[in-house]
């Protein structure tokens, strides 16, 4: 795994060409050996070897009381004879064996498949059930199968943790723009505009999009984590719009945009984004972001990810003389324009959620990770 040289399958290409040669297929490959892995019989779980525990118990105390008890009654009753006391000593050890105990616990665990089967859910494994019984904490892969397998954008913030238009703007001008892989957070930004302004009673289009024209753009990669588009305005205005990762985000920008002039309510947001027009960048008010600010960013983009919110941070700059190309190095000294915000909206039908949780007693915790 450590070889620079070898791109195992399953890789991820961050950015770059190669030729590439062929080695191994199939499971010589070692991602089809961890499939082979999986193929083989599962190790015992706590269950049975609990019932193995038992039943050596059972053998052991048999073997130390069945040759007392044959020697006792051969010696205080001779007159039996030796076949007797060796019935006798048979007799005692079946006595001590529970002969019940086979039988109960698998129709014990048979009544509680039969039961899971009423509420569609197929146990394969009567062992499972133990386990599904003995745990306190369950994780797993919410995407398709707690969720709708689909990304909606829910808040868009300013640092100061209010409700902000500019975030959104510059988001969506950024997915739109952008000619790099699509993605679900991407396709959540434009839909969250569209169906904003379809649902707004004048139904007219977004006017924002008329009055910029693209110059360049950086594509995402997983070592930025993050996208960025040059954009030109009307005006002849040159912005950059940058949106990733959190962290990585902060690291390159020295402004935060304050919203001072840009706070938004519930009552006003549908107008407001209906009514999009060019952003006046040069009236928005930013402040230096200092260690404190940076350290209350990262608390609250931490407080939306335990509220299982996947989060964006999104960053804006303003050129004087736009560059010929556009390099990495550009994506420096950003304005910090706020949070957009994403869930992944529970299956509300599904019958695992609505009922095993009343079942059960179970406490689900959406996180992002």
């Amino acid at each position: 795994m450590e070889n620079q040289s070898l791109c195992y399958m399953g890789t991820s290409v961050v950015s770059g060409t190669a030729t590439a040669i062929v080695k191994f297929t199939g499971s010589r490959t070692y991602f089809g050996s961890m499939a082979l892995e999986l193929s083989k019989q599962r190790p015992q779980n706590a269950f049975q070897l609990g019932v193995r525990r038992i039943s050596w118990i059972f053998f052991l105390t048999m073997l130390c009381i069945v040759p007392p008890i044959f020697l006792l009654q051969g010696f205080l009753h001779p007159g039996d004879g030796w076949y007797e006391a060796a019935l006798f000593a048979l007799a005692a050890a079946v006595g001590l064996t529970p002969e019940m105990l086979p039988m109960i616990v698998s129709s014990t665990l048979a009544r509680g498949a039969y039961l899971m089967s009423k509420k569609k859910c197929i146990v394969k494994n009567l062992d499972s059930i133990i386990n599904l019984g003995g745990m306190d904490v369950l994780c797993t892969d919410k995407t398709g199968t707690l969720t709708e397998n689909r990304v909606s954008l829910l808040l868009h913030l300013d640092c100061r943790n209010r409700t902000s238009i500019l975030p959104i703007q510059l988001a969506y001008l950024n997915s739109h723009f952008q000619t790099g892989l699509s993605n679900l957070l991407d396709k959540a930004v434009i839909n969250y505009i569209q169906k904003t302004t379809s649902n707004h009673r004048s139904r007219r289009k977004p006017t924002l999009l008329s009055g910029f024209t693209k110059r360049d753009e950086i594509p995402f990669d997983f070592v930025r984590r993050r996208m960025s588009v040059l954009l030109q305005t009307d005006t002849d205005q040159n912005i950059l719009i940058t949106k990733g990762a959190v962290d990585e985000m902060l690291a390159n920008c020295n402004y935060f945009y304050t919203g001072e002039d840009r706070q938004l309510d519930s009552s006003d947001r549908t107008i407001q984004l209906a009514r999009q027009k060019l952003i006046p960048f040069d009236g928005i008010l930013t402040q230096p972001l200092n260690e404190p600010m940076k350290l209350s960013l990262l608390n609250l983009n931490n407080e939306l990810n335990e509220r299982g919110l996947r989060v964006l941070a999104v960053a804006y700059k303003v050129f004087s003389t736009p560059p010929d190309n556009l390099q990495t190095s550009d994506e420096s000294e950003l304005i910090f324009a706020g949070f957009i915000a994403f869930e992944d909206p529970l299956v509300i039908q599904q019958l695992f959620v609505k009922k095993y949780v009343k079942i059960f007693n179970f406490q689900f915790h959406q996180m992002e990770l």
